[in-house]
């Protein structure tokens, strides 16, 4: 299984889309990453092959991935989580 790190919400609300599985965490200076899982080799390629998906679709994906930007800086007053992404 390959896992992708990346801290690009569009990316991997589209990849979301597409089938893969995306975990956002954030990093000891407080810093929020998505670790993509299971489906990320597939849910990239067929990101740019330029599969279609519906518009809608890839709105809240997108904009799901950027509400997990601000609550996990805003949750816990500093942004911080564990390795395994769970709240301090």
């Amino acid at each position: 299984m390959s896992v992708n790190v990346t801290d690009d919400s569009i990316q991997v609300g589209l990849q979301e889309v597409l089938g893969a599985t995306v975990k956002p965490f954030s990093d000891p200076q407080g810093k929020v990453w998505f670790r993509v899982e299971v489906g990320h080799e597939e849910s990239l390629t067929e990101l740019y092959s330029n599969k279609k998906i519906g518009a809608l679709d890839a709105l809240k994906a997108i904009k799901a991935m950027r509400q997990a930007i601000f609550a996990l800086k805003n949750t816990t007053g500093n942004g911080r989580t564990t390795k395994n992404g769970s709240l301090k």
